[in-house]
């Protein structure tokens, strides 16, 4: 793929930063640092969540009931303000409870942060 114009080529280096912070667990690092204060997260089909108060809500409650978590990065690609990432995310809760996800991250950059972001998710028991 080629780029021609300098947004998006910062759009990629910005991304590979983003799923570096996601690769080491940095989640909420990453949330914080990447994503806009308008942002718009959904998951698959659920109607999206608004806000990075409200996004940044659901992160947390999410990492605090993570006792483990594993992720790999599968193929990511970009071009002009979207980028696309492929993940296999190992989860194992405080609870003991477990799941691997198969997930497509989509995100829409703006001024270099995510304002819009949706997964598409398959999920297993592990």
């Amino acid at each position: 793929m080629t780029m021609t114009t300098e947004a998006p080529q910062a759009n990629v280096a910005l991304d590979d930063a983003l799923n570096k912070m996601v690769l080491e667990g940095r989640l909420l690092e990453a949330f914080d640092r990447y994503y806009d204060d308008a942002v718009e997260m959904q998951e698959s089909g659920a109607p999206p969540t608004v806000g990075k108060v409200a996004n940044r809500a659901r992160e947390v409650a999410l990492v605090e009931n993570i006792g483990h978590f594993r992720a790999r990065l599968l193929g990511s690609g970009a071009s002009g303000d979207r980028s696309y990432s492929q993940w296999t995310i190992d989860l194992t809760f405080k609870n003991g409870d477990g799941v691997t996800l198969q997930q497509i991250a989509a995100r829409e950059w703006r001024n270099g942060k995510v304002i819009r972001e949706r997964f598409y998710v398959a999920a297993g028991s592990s």
